[in-house]
């Protein structure tokens, strides 16, 4: 068994849990899975985005609810931080970011706030952003308010969605014959690209309409196993 994770607490966690077993922990972004010297395997199962190791953790910036610096690398050593894209990102940026990555229906309204606010002051912790944002978000819905513009900047931050474009097609390429690829996903973002690549690769023609048939066959390299996505059990969640 091989584990990969970017975060070195969570690697921790996973050795000490899995002490005694055969297991080989490898700190690193899962898109480089290719570059791990294996051949085959029986199956590989993907659990993308934040975790509770993240959010628990008040200094790694992930959580509104929780006062820290505004960081949300999942490693704390490489990369922008949370902090870089909201005090020098332009508005229309940030608008873009709060819409594409948290699909924020008042991304305009915390773009401006954000803006005008770091006119004045630099926005360093999750609490200097939360009392730029709180004023100004409608709070007339199911979720708070923050949670899509925490996730939108996370999402920026970390750049999971393009990390899950890369590891899909690498995922296929390692699988044995038979061998099954399990991904779990949180939210229709990561939902969305999971079930476009499976259904692509699942093909058994390419649409061609040049052609006098209008299409062109082709081998596909998976075979979806679950037509609909399996759900937690209510005792799960």
């Amino acid at each position: 068994l091989i584990g990969m994770d970017q975060d070195s607490i969570a690697c921790l966690i996973a050795k000490d849990n899995l002490e005694g077993y055969p297991i080989n922990i490898v700190q690193d972004n899962f898109a480089n899975v290719d570059k791990i010297d294996i051949k085959e395997v029986d199956g590989i199962f993907l659990d993308i985005g934040v975790s509770s190791v993240q959010l628990n953790t008040s200094d790694r910036g992930f959580s509104f609810s929780k006062e820290g610096p505004l960081d949300m690398r999942m490693n704390n050593k490489k990369g922008i931080t949370a902090a870089d894209v909201v005090n020098t990102y332009s508005e229309e940026e940030l608008g873009i970011i709060f819409r594409g990555y948290g699909e924020e229906p008042q991304w305009r309204r915390a773009a401006r706030a954000i803006v005008a606010a770091r006119k004045h002051t630099t926005i360093a912790t999750t609490t200097d952003l939360a009392n730029i944002l709180n004023p100004v978000m409608s709070r007339k819905r199911k979720i708070h308010p923050l949670t899509l513009i925490f996730q939108a900047l996370r999402i920026e931050v970390t750049q999971e969605l393009e990390v899950l474009k890369q590891v899909l097609p690498k995922a296929i390429k390692l699988l044995r014959p038979g061998g099954i690829l399990g991904v779990i996903s949180f939210h229709s973002l990561e939902d969305r690209i999971v079930k476009n690549f499976f259904k692509e690769e699942a093909k058994k023609y390419i649409s061609a309409p040049e052609r006098p048939e209008g299409y062109i066959p082709k081998t596909p390299t998976l075979k979806i196993i679950t037509k609909k996505p399996i759900i937690a059990s209510p005792e799960e969640q």
